[in-house]
């Protein structure tokens, strides 16, 4: 039963991908009929720029689909991009409304900007310092700083920490506890921590009608989004090979104004 509602459901995706697709070329000047015929909702960003910003999300922070983004075709003509595969399944298109080009700002314009980050760099710079100092201080000596906050992590299962500092939680040397990192997260400080003790996991799922223990269910989600991102690519291959599909279009020049908007 699995089995057959995953073809039906990959089945499905394929027509309705193709369809999307073919929309928003044909009607390349607007999204309205798409939007309609698909029941989905239009949203629009402003300030984008070639490059993801810190803190965006979702097609934004795609490199792919910024880059169809700012395509010669989308930029000079403001026409739809193309649907670009921006997740396991899923889809997304943009157009330019109004369109800026690189230019220097007047200092009277920047001014705030430029005081925001030459605060946030120096702090940056401040926390770094102090952090690396109180580093090597609990090296000598792991009582030396008091850790403010005590988890228990895990890959799936990071408690809002940050990733880069779970990944040097679980880099450190277990057979020498307590073991010592440090992360530099550039404006948002520095994380000194502590690894205590290392536990093991008594997470138990299913994979395949078998009892796994030590996988949480976050792993299965992500193995199962990683091998039906596999399946689409290879029929999109598949699609590609029988029709014998080719892009002909040479592929736009990059500039080298990072700083180039689309409002």
């Amino acid at each position: 039963e699995n089995d057959l509602k995953k073809q039906q459901s990959q089945k499905k995706f394929a027509e309705t991908a193709e369809a999307f697709t073919n929309s928003v070329y044909e009607q390349s000047d607007t999204f309205k009929g798409v939007a309609e015929r698909f029941k989905l909702e239009i949203k629009t960003a402003t300030g984008v720029t070639r490059k993801a910003k810190p803190g965006d999300r979702g097609p934004l922070s795609n490199t792919k689909f910024l880059n169809a983004v700012f395509s010669s075709d989308s930029v000079d003509k403001k026409r739809n991009t193309e649907a670009v595969e921006v997740g396991s399944n899923q889809l997304v298109s943009g157009r330019i409304v109004q369109y800026t080009a690189a230019r220097t700002m007047p200092f009277a314009e920047i001014k705030d900007r430029v005081r925001e980050r030459a605060v946030a760099t120096k702090g940056a710079q401040l926390a770094k310092k102090e952090g690396t100092e109180k580093l090597a201080a609990l090296k000598l000596d792991s009582n030396a700083v008091p850790m403010v906050e005590s988890l228990v992590v895990a890959r799936g299962q990071s408690q809002n920490v940050p990733p880069q500092v779970v990944d040097a939680a679980l880099r450190v040397d277990a057979t020498k506890l307590p073991g010592f990192a440090g992360v530099d997260l550039g404006a948002a400080g520095y994380v000194v921590l502590r690894v205590n003790k290392v536990l093991a996991s008594d997470a138990v799922t299913v994979v395949d009608g078998k009892e796994v223990r030590g996988v949480t269910p976050d792993d299965r989600k992500q193995y199962v989004q990683a091998w039906s991102n596999a399946e689409s690519v290879a029929y999109y291959n598949m699609l590609k090979e029988r029709y014998k599909a080719e892009i002909k279009a040479p592929k736009p020049a990059k500039k080298t104004a990072d700083a180039e908007e689309a409002l």
